[in-house]
C-alpha cells in the first residue's frame, strides 16, 4: 500500500513539474512573440515601386 501511495505522489510530483514547464515555455513563447511583434512595427516603411517598375 505504502508503495501505491508514494507512486501517486510522484506522479502528482511531475504533473505539477510538467505543468510549470508548460507554463515556462508558454511565458518564453509569449515574450518572443511579442519581441517578433514589436521588431515588426518598428521595420521602416518601404516606398512602393515607381509605376514604371510595377508588374501589372
Amino acid at each position: 500500500m505504502d508503495a501505491a501511495i508514494e507512486a501517486g505522489r510522484d506522479t502528482e510530483d511531475l504533473e505539477r513539474q510538467a505543468c510549470h514547464v508548460e507554463d515556462q515555455m508558454g511565458s518564453e513563447l509569449d515574450q518572443r512573440g511579442a519581441a517578433v511583434q514589436e521588431e515588426i512595427k518598428n521595420r521602416p516603411k518601404r516606398e512602393p515601386p515607381p509605376s514604371s517598375e510595377r508588374l501589372f
